[in-house]
């Protein structure tokens, strides 16, 4: 599933990635991915899409980043430049959330 913030940039770049997944279901936005989103937040839309095969949130820095860290470990700063991606795998749905980084890529690498 992809899930995206209500902004235009964020509604763009869903659409963007959408169409070169040939994904075909229904793009849908939550109101929750926005700059300030708090973790707890950002695991509630994950929990809410938790019978997908694979989830893809697109939102805005540094909510993004600090999530992903978050889902990395305690400690983990996450510096995610506008436009990054990162896969990361959700080890566990229950409890503390966390997960593994399976692959992260740079505006830079793909232009």
């Amino acid at each position: 599933a992809i899930i995206c913030s209500n902004f235009v940039r964020a509604v763009e770049t869903a659409d963007i990635m959408a169409r070169e997944l040939e994904y075909a279901k229904k793009i849908s936005h939550s109101k929750l991915l926005v700059p300030a989103t708090s973790r707890e937040e950002m695991i509630s839309v994950v929990q809410k899409h938790s019978g997908v095969d694979s989830l893809m949130l697109i939102g805005h820095m540094p909510s993004m980043g600090d999530f992903v860290g978050s889902l990395l470990g305690d400690h983990v700063s996450f510096g995610m430049p506008t436009a990054g991606i990162a896969a990361v795998r959700i080890e566990s749905m229950r409890g503390a959330m966390h997960g593994m980084l399976l692959w992260y890529v740079t505006p830079e690498i793909i232009k």
